[in-house]
């Protein structure tokens, strides 16, 4: 959802990323490891590269907000 928001109907990342977070904050504490899909990263890259690009922004973005949330624990890369 947020690659077609930014992609296709060209929101800037602010506003697609609040959108996506809105709709999909709840419930997904609830999916268990056993039930997700794993995908090589260099597969998924060559099959999926904007894909890929976002999820690294994200997960850039997630260990920001946790090292300023959260200074004093560690090492968490």
């Amino acid at each position: 959802m947020l690659r077609l928001l930014i992609d296709e109907y060209n929101l800037n990342w602010q506003a697609a990323w609040n959108s996506v977070n809105h709709t999909f904050t709840c419930g997904i504490y609830n999916i268990k490891e056993s039930q997700m899909e794993k995908w090589p990263v260099d597969m998924f890259g060559k099959l999926l590269p904007r894909h890929l690009e976002i999820l690294n922004i994200i997960n850039h973005i997630l260990i920001e907000k946790v090292r300023k949330n959260y200074p004093d624990n560690g090492n968490i890369d």
